[in-house]
């Protein structure tokens, strides 16, 4: 089963970081292609979802698209500093 994330969001939270999409699946344990199609084509499997979210310190379900508004903020973005 594929899921629809928040695109806008998943790539905000990268660039912020100033990660690279390779950087970022290097840290995930992806491959940088399967990070460009979440990001490119808006879905992924659960196993994933949960991944960038432990990766994040998010609940999975923040990354889920749940309203056409990409503004909305990450209420429990607590990546460790000094990540990147």
């Amino acid at each position: 089963m594929h899921i629809h994330f928040n695109i806008p969001l998943i790539k905000k939270i990268r660039k912020q970081l100033q990660l690279s999409q390779r950087e970022l699946a290097k840290d995930v344990g992806m491959h940088y292609n399967t990070i460009n199609n979440i990001e490119n084509n808006d879905a992924c499997t659960l196993d994933l979802a949960e991944r960038l979210a432990r990766y994040f310190k998010c609940d999975p379900m923040q990354l889920l698209l749940s309203s056409s508004s990409d503004n909305q903020p990450l209420k429990n973005y607590a990546l460790v500093e000094g990540l990147k």
